[in-house]
């Protein structure tokens, strides 16, 4: 009867072995991170009369054209393009489509 024992050798090629995978594993984990990341920073869709900004301002409505506003970005979105409105349903319209009995 022959016991056999691996030696510090075997042992130590796998650690070594085990350690690789884990890098690999771990290099692996932050490309898929960085890919979905990229993936879904795309810039969204805006509607009709909508542009993306990451530093809007402030959108007029059909009561009030011009909107005091700081100078502060507001947060990142679509807002409405120039010479236009949000109008009562929230799409952004030209203030000659506003009802009139707004202002």
């Amino acid at each position: 009867f022959i016991l056999w024992v691996p030696s510090i050798s075997v042992a130590t090629d796998l650690y070594n072995l085990q350690r690789s995978r884990m890098k690999f594993a771990i290099v692996a984990l932050f490309v898929a991170i960085t890919i979905i990341a990229q993936v879904t920073s795309q810039e969204p869709k805006c509607r009709k009369n909508e542009y993306y900004t990451t530093c809007g301002g402030c959108d007029g409505n059909c009561q009030e054209y011009v909107v005091p506003c700081t100078r502060m970005c507001h947060p990142p979105g679509c807002y409405c393009v120039e010479n236009t409105v949000r109008g009562p349903n929230g799409d952004c319209i030209f203030t000659s489509e506003c009802s009139g009995n707004e202002i």
